[in-house]
């Protein structure tokens, strides 16, 4: 029963979200505040690139998350970067979400770099009880990509 109001309850949430956000951007856009409904995925040769720019609300991690598995499914992908330098914060769902995105890649052949990430998430998530299980990380964008690079002349 217990499991079940949980659900339901995350459900709601979850519902309540998405009619705020389609109330707030037409507000937002208003008053000159900008909110976006999707994260740019840039594939580079045989590598996607998720640079994320803007704060994170369910809606759009669930939307970023749906794109990346339709890109790799499009056309496959040696390597996935998602650069979180621009965050300054991360919450549960959200991380959750980026290990099991991490996760569902590499099922489909597809290495996973987190990059950018602040001293102030890492505690976070370690706090938490997350681990870097289903991905790498590196330190910026520039170590990321070396290390797919890197990884690419290991195996010639």
């Amino acid at each position: 029963l217990l499991s079940h109001c949980a659900s339901s309850t995350g459900w709601v949430w979850r519902r309540v979200e998405e009619v705020a956000y389609r109330w707030l951007v037409p507000v937002n856009a208003l008053r000159g505040i900008p909110m976006i409904d999707r994260i740019p995925i840039l594939r580079i040769r045989d590598l996607l690139l998720v640079s994320i720019q803007a704060d994170l609300h369910d809606i759009l991690v669930e939307q970023l998350q749906s794109d990346i598995l339709k890109e790799l499914e499009r056309k496959s992908a040696r390597g996935l970067v998602l650069d979180i330098s621009a965050l300054n914060i991360l919450d549960t769902y959200t991380a959750r979400a980026f290990v099991h995105t991490a996760q569902m890649a590499r099922l489909m052949g597809t290495r996973t770099i987190v990059s950018g990430m602040t001293p102030a998430i890492a505690m976070t998530l370690t706090e938490m009880g997350f681990s870097a299980g289903g991905f790498e990380t590196a330190l910026d964008l520039e170590s990321a990509l070396t290390a797919l690079s890197t990884h690419d002349s290991d195996e010639d």
